[in-house]
C-alpha cells in the first residue's frame, strides 16, 4: 500500500485550488459510495477506479493529480498508486471526503 508519503491534507488540498498550483482533483469513490452521498468537493470531476488505467492515459504527464475516496483508505490510495506507477503526479486526499467535510471544506452537491 501507500505507507503515507503521498498523501494531502485537506487543509494544504484547499490552499493550492483556485491558484496556479491547483491540481486536477478526482473523486474515485466506487460507485456505492458516490450514490450514496449527496456531495462532491468543489471542483473535482468523478471518474470510476475500476476504469483507472483508460482514464489514466488521458491525463498529461505535466498535471498534478490528487484523488479521493470515502475515507482515504484503500481506494484513493490505490488510485493514486496505479496513477503514479503510469507515470503521473498522484496523491490521495488524507481522510478522503469524510474528513474534507468534517473540516468544513466546499463541498458542491452532485450534478444529476
Amino acid at each position: 500500500m501507500d505507507e503515507g508519503r503521498f498523501h494531502v491534507s485537506g487543509e494544504e488540498l484547499y490552499r493550492r485550488l483556485g491558484t496556479s498550483a491547483a491540481p486536477l482533483l478526482i473523486d474515485v469513490r466506487r460507485d456505492p459510495a458516490f450514490q450514496a452521498g449527496e456531495w462532491m468537493i468543489a471542483g473535482a470531476v468523478r471518474r470510476p477506479p475500476e476504469e483507472i488505467e483508460r482514464w489514466g492515459r488521458e491525463i498529461s504527464r505535466e498535471t498534478s493529480i490528487v484523488v479521493y475516496c470515502a475515507h482515504g483508505h484503500e481506494v484513493g490510495q490505490t488510485a493514486a498508486a496505479i496513477l503514479r506507477e503510469m507515470g503521473l503526479a498522484a496523491s490521495y486526499l488524507e481522510g478522503g471526503i469524510a474528513a474534507w467535510g468534517e473540516a468544513e471544506l466546499p463541498l458542491r452537491r452532485k450534478l444529476a
